[in-house]
C-alpha cells in the first residue's frame, strides 16, 4: 500500500505550521488516505532554500517504510 508524503520546508512560522498540519491530517484522516508529515528545516546561518528542501524531505519519503500508517 502506497503512502502520501506531505513536504513541508518550514522556518520561522510556528503557528502556521501547527494550523496547516492539523488542518491537513484532519482531511486526510477523514479522507482515509494514509500519510506521513515530513518537516524540514534548514540551518539559520543560509539563506532560505524552498527547492533544496524540498529534494531533501524527498528523500525522506522515500527511504521511509511504506507499509506504516499514521
Amino acid at each position: 500500500m502506497h503512502k502520501l508524503g506531505v513536504v513541508i520546508p518550514y522556518r520561522d512560522r510556528l503557528e502556521q505550521l501547527d494550523l496547516f498540519k492539523k488542518s491537513m491530517k484532519h482531511y486526510l484522516h477523514a479522507k482515509g488516505i494514509p500519510y506521513e508529515i515530513i518537516t524540514v528545516e534548514q540551518d539559520w546561518a543560509k539563506i532560505f532554500n524552498r527547492g533544496k528542501l524540498l529534494n531533501i524531505g524527498y528523500k525522506v519519503a522515500n527511504s521511509l517504510d511504506r507499509k506504516s500508517v499514521v
